[in-house]
């Protein structure tokens, strides 16, 4: 017996059509241990330590933080929904079951491109650390990741049972390396000179003791899912050296350029003169009214600096709806100190919680 659902055909299957697909426990909790264990070991050497040179120390350790606390929630999500999955299947199946078939589609769809991408990004750096190894030309890697794709394809086709037991050994053969590492390397840490040695706005400071965050707030939300454009009045007083996600960009007056900037742009307002805020404020008050494509508008400042802002603002004719889609003071509340480094956690952090809006 089929029935039609959504534009789906669907057919009632017998007990042998499950018994044939029937799932098997291949993993233990030590395999599915040395998984997690081993996707974190391999970031670090693979792609967490090139947030070093766009933020410096400081700025890698407020996206660290932030993105521990995404994760941690991830997981906690994850655990929660995991008692009430209607049929394997993961995301999949919690998408067809709410959305349809379609929606289902569409999910397994953005997971395939997950798996798609994943192995070409580990086999990347495979090749490239045994480029490193054995000295072979760029034109050489090629070879190394055709050779990385067979021996793990390889793998899960003689069974998944081998590739668990294989990346559990790898596993503990990287954390073996670390140890040894860590032991031979904790004596001689300088934590000032080997940390703090970026000089503002970028650049090798010999002897260290450079500031916690280099490039300052940009260089932490570089390091974070954000292309970050620097937008100032004052010609001249740009960085030489700036990470790659930061643009750097002379508007005077610099309100004129809040009509050019892309839909969905967060906004932050941190010039040096309250006049000049409050011209950006407007700015990005007007663009509100006409095309409501601005998540987040930030000002930096205190809630006195505010009510003198909403006075004139109000007088201006602003409502109480449009002001309210300002925030001042800036940053995640809770979070007290007006140090720099606090106010970049707590300004990333309210940043990425806008990303959901």
């Amino acid at each position: 017996m089929a029935e039609t659902q959504g534009g789906i055909a669907y057919k009632n299957a017998d007990a042998d059509y499950f018994a044939k697909r029937g799932l098997r426990a291949y993993a233990g909790v030590w395999s599915l241990w040395a998984l997690g264990v081993g996707a974190v070991i391999s970031g670090h050497y693979s792609g967490w330590n090139l947030g070093l040179a766009t933020g410096g120390w400081g700025g890698m350790f407020v996206a660290t933080i932030i993105i521990a606390v995404m994760y941690l929630g991830l997981t906690f999500s994850i655990a929660e929904m995991s008692p009430a999955l209607p049929h394997t299947g993961a995301a999949y199946s919690f998408a067809r079951t709410a959305m349809g078939p379609w929606g289902g589609f569409v999910t397994g769809l953005c997971e395939n491109v997950e798996y798609v991408l994943t192995p070409a990004v580990i086999v990347f750096f495979i090749g490239s650390y045994l480029g490193a190894i054995f000295g072979t030309p760029a034109a050489f890697q090629p070879v190394w990741w055709i050779g990385g794709y067979i021996l793990f394809v390889g793998l899960n086709v003689v069974g998944v049972e081998l590739s668990f037991r294989v990346t559990l050994v790898v596993t503990l053969m990287a954390l073996a390396v670390l140890a040894v590492f860590w032991i031979f390397a904790i004596p001689l840490v300088d934590f000032s000179v080997n940390a703090l040695d970026i000089a503002p706005g970028g650049g090798k400071l010999e002897g260290g003791n450079g500031p916690f965050l280099p490039f300052g707030l940009s260089g932490a939300l570089a390091t974070l899912p954000f292309a970050v454009r620097w937008i100032d009045s004052r010609d001249g007083v740009f960085a030489p050296v700036l990470p790659a996600q930061v643009a750097a960009e002379h508007s005077d007056p610099v309100q004129s350029a809040v009509a050019e900037l892309a839909p969905g742009s967060r906004v932050l307002i941190m010039s040096f003169s309250h006049a000049e805020d409050l011209d950006i404020v407007v700015a990005c008050l007007q663009r509100l009214r006409t095309r409501d494509d601005l998540p987040y508008v930030g000002l930096i400042g205190s809630r006195t600096k505010w009510a003198t802002f909403r006075h004139r603002l109000e007088a201006r004719g602003f409502t109480e709806a449009e002001l309210a889609r300002v925030t001042c003071p800036i940053g995640v509340p809770g979070i007290g100190g007006k140090e720099p480094e606090v106010i970049a956690v707590a300004v990333a952090a309210q940043l990425l919680q806008s990303l959901g809006r």
